[in-house]
Formats: C-alpha cells, sequence, structure tokens
C-alpha cells in the first residue's frame, strides 16, 4: 500500500477570505482524496501576513479557514470530517518589503492522507527501504508526500510623484488608507531618501496584491 500525504495549500489576496478562481482545481482535488478515503479528516489552518492586529488576524485567519470548510461541504464532505483553526499572524515569516513572501503567508492549508493499493518491488529490490513500514506478513505502507498548491499572485504598477504629494495622501489614493503609508515607504525606501519630503517625479511602486 501507499499513503500519500497531500500538503494542501490556497493562497489568498490581501486582507481578503475569497476563494480566487485558481483555488478551484486545487480544492476540488483534494475534495476526490477525501471521497475515494471516507475515514481520512483534514484540520484547515488559516494564517495571515504581518501586518494588522492580533485580533484582527486571528478572525481573519478563521474566515480563511471557514470559506474551505463551506466549500468542502457544499460538494459533499460531511462537516463532521472538517475541523479548522487559526494561526492568525503567528506563523508569519515574510516582511511587508516581500510581496511573495506575504502572499505565502496568507493561505490556508491543510493535510489529506490518503491510501492507495500499488504492487511493490520484492524484497531486496524495493525503492523504499528507508520510507517502507512492514504492517504485516508480506504487507508494507510506503509513506510519499506532496504538495498541492495555487499559485502565487502578485504584482507591482509604478506611480509617478505629483506636486504637493506625501506618502499618507498616496496611500488614500492608491491603497485606500492612509495609514497604509508606512507600508509604501517600506516597499519603496531604497527610492525615498527622506519620508517627509518626496521629489516630484520620482517613481513609487505601487503594490498590486
Amino acid at each position: 500500500m501507499k499513503k500519500i500525504l497531500k500538503n494542501v495549500k490556497i493562497y489568498f489576496d490581501y486582507n481578503k477570505a475569497d476563494l480566487r478562481d485558481d483555488h478551484f482545481p486545487v480544492l476540488q482535488s483534494a475534495i476526490k482524496s477525501l471521497e475515494r478515503n471516507p475515514e481520512a479528516d483534514i484540520l484547515i489552518t488559516g494564517n495571515c501576513d504581518v501586518r494588522g492586529s492580533l485580533e484582527y488576524n486571528q478572525k481573519l485567519g478563521k474566515k480563511r479557514g471557514e470559506v474551505v470548510k463551506q466549500y468542502m461541504i457544499e460538494n459533499g464532505i460531511p462537516e463532521e470530517r472538517i475541523k479548522i483553526i487559526s494561526r492568525g499572524k503567528l506563523d508569519a515569516v515574510a516582511p511587508v518589503s516581500d510581496l511573495l513572501g506575504m502572499q505565502k503567508d496568507r493561505n490556508a492549508q491543510f493535510m489529506v492522507a490518503e491510501v492507495e493499493e500499488v504492487v511493490m518491488p520484492a524484497r531486496g529490490e524495493e525503492q523504499y527501504t528507508s520510507e517502507t513500514t512492514t504492517v504485516e506478513d508480506g504487507k508494507m505502507v510506503v509513506e510519499d508526500q506532496e504538495n498541492v498548491e495555487t499559485e502565487v499572485k502578485v504584482s507591482t504598477r509604478e506611480y509617478k510623484v505629483q506636486k504637493n504629494d506625501f506618502l499618507s495622501k498616496i496611500a488614500q489614493e492608491q491603497l485606500g488608507a492612509a495609514h497604509r503609508w508606512k507600508y509604501l515607504y517600506e516597499l519603496n525606501k531604497d527610492r525615498i531618501k527622506d519620508p517627509n519630503k518626496l521629489r516630484v517625479g520620482q517613481i513609487l511602486l505601487i503594490p498590486v496584491e
């Protein structure tokens, strides 16, 4: 027998808990694995990036776990087979200047264990000596791991500083909140000498998350 541990992970947009189109193929694959293995349960963990308070991210991580759980229930997986937990931003590792890393920190993930019967090589010829466990005479289990995850989607666009521009104004107009000027500065601090005095015509990077 072969035990396949599928580490399923889907990534979320900034401050969102909505399922994206690229989530569905990955989640459908996990659902099929659960259908083939009716005794397998899952624990969905919701995670966030480093921005925001601990309390807010705890709630957001829970919403991310819940939206995955609800999708699975709607697709025939019994609710009692699914548990969720939020880690908020406790496991976030990427700094705010790392757009790619923060996208990976914003996720919901779970492990699916799938068992299938396979023909194993004869003793002495097996490829999986260190990974194989004998469960009874003549029967062995080999464990294999597979990572199943969605695409990482991050990009930036350019903004040319205008006369009378300042970071909080740009943050309000381009990111929807004036207090995000610190995030904008962190992303562009190699371009900005003085955050209180922007140079007209200089190019800043605006994140598209």
